[in-house]
């Protein structure tokens, strides 16, 4: 019980409030966990995959930030219902994405002593890749005769979603992140991502 004090004693010295000039670099990664995703106007059959993101913040006010926001997600044997030549099967490929987004996120509660929570909404551009690309007809069998080329796409993204930020130490900084985000192409996915980050302040701008 006495440890538990200590360390909420020592949470409570460096609170984390959101102020004017300060930036926040976040690294960190996660999970990708998609509702709806599609290719071709074909549904992608995807399940789950890690995910790897990169978030810089810069606090305009005491209360809002605005920010960019990139993950890469990386999948294996992704697949969707197709036909070739007449034939009925599964198109399998490797597939990529690459998320670019600039973000306005709202300080909720500035000054909260432990994780402070943050809502933010964001647009930009959700850059899929398709590579090594191969038909299976029904049964499994390996169309060798099949030649589609890889292709990369970009789609208008938008996410939205909620964080929260500590300070554990100094300018040492974790968050965590539920994000979720849709496309014009109708995808729909969430992110769960973890962070570890740290923050300066730019003085000329009214930072400490």
């Amino acid at each position: 019980m006495k440890k538990l004090l200590l360390i909420l004693l020592f949470l409570a010295v460096f609170p984390l409030a959101a102020e004017q000039g300060e930036f926040q670099i976040l690294v960190g990664a996660g999970g990708y966990f998609p509702l709806k995703q599609y290719t071709q106007d074909q549904e992608v059959y995807i399940y789950a995959s890690y995910n790897i993101p990169l978030t810089i913040y810069f606090g305009f006010t005491d209360n809002f930030d605005i920010g960019f926001n990139g993950s890469f997600t990386r999948i294996t044997d992704t697949n969707i219902k197709t036909e070739y030549n007449g034939l009925k099967g599964r198109e399998y490929m490797d597939y990529y994405h690459v998320n670019l987004n600039a973000r306005l996120r709202y300080n909720w509660l500035p000054g909260y002593i432990f994780f402070e929570p943050h809502i933010f909404v964001g647009i930009g551009d959700s850059i899929e890749n398709f590579s090594n690309r191969q038909f299976y007809l029904d049964g499994n069998k390996l169309y060798n005769d099949y030649k589609e080329s890889d292709y990369t796409k970009g789609t208008l993204n938008f996410q939205g979603g909620i964080d929260f930020t500590s300070r554990v130490w100094r300018f040492l900084l974790v968050s965590i992140e539920l994000v979720y985000n849709h496309n014009l192409k109708n995808a729909n996915y969430f992110e769960l991502n973890g962070y570890i980050g740290f923050d300066i302040f730019l003085k000329s701008y009214g930072g400490r």
